[in-house]
């Protein structure tokens, strides 16, 4: 590679890169379809950068438990790093 030639392997990965960020929205779309009316929003959100830190957990713990409250708080998923973190926890 001589100098000012691009890198073939950093041009792979930009287009990797857009080719992603192409099919990212579109399967947002598509995850919007069968998500609950009542997560839409924090879905929203989160997806799109405009959710603060906390609802951004709760949207993922939403999404990874099957869009149900009472399994989020009930969550078994003990070393999963947001465990401490998910939302609707018992208090004690």
């Amino acid at each position: 590679m001589t100098k000012g030639t691009p890198d073939p392997l950093i041009l792979r990965t930009k287009e990797a890169l857009r080719v992603a960020h192409e099919g990212r929205s579109a399967r947002i779309a598509e995850n919007l379809a069968n998500i609950p009316v009542a997560s839409r929003l924090t879905y929203k959100k989160a997806t799109n950068g405009t959710a603060s830190p906390r609802m951004a957990i709760k949207a993922m713990c939403m999404e990874c438990i099957g869009w149900m409250r009472v399994e989020v708080r009930d969550c078994t998923a003990v070393c999963c790093p947001l465990y401490l973190y998910r939302p609707y926890q018992k208090k004690e």
